[in-house]
């Protein structure tokens, strides 16, 4: 498999757990330090100072209480952007105006280091 298409594997993968909330998977994407940045962070814990999560077991803490305040949702993956080892993808949350921008960086291992989410109202 090439390299291109192990990213836009990666990238279909991801969102497809997502759509599922298969946190397991999605954490075994993760590298065990991953660093989750996202807004959402303050609606779930909001005695957290920070938008960021640090560590693959935080995150899956995290995605468990977010699917629980949230009922879980599902996005549609309009696109994926690459560049070496950066995914951007673009997805919008079905039955909402929310569009995420999604930032995925990969270790050399093609695991998760780093992930951002961003929120804009389409």
């Amino acid at each position: 498999m090439k390299f291109q298409e192990a990213l836009e594997k990666i990238a279909a993968d991801f969102t497809r757990f997502w759509n599922v909330w298969d946190i397991e998977r999605l954490c075994g994407m993760m590298s065990e330090n991953a660093i989750l940045e996202s807004p959402m962070i303050k609606k779930v814990y909001p005695e957290h100072s920070s938008l960021q999560i640090k560590g693959r077991e935080e995150i899956r803490r995290y995605w468990i209480h977010l699917r629980n305040i949230t009922g879980g949702f599902e996005v549609n993956q309009i696109s994926v952007h690459k560049k070496d080892k950066e995914i951007t993808t673009v997805n919008k949350i079905i039955g909402s105006d929310v569009v995420i921008l999604e930032t995925l960086n990969l270790n050399e291992y093609a695991k998760i280091t780093y992930l951002k989410y961003e929120y804009v109202l389409e």
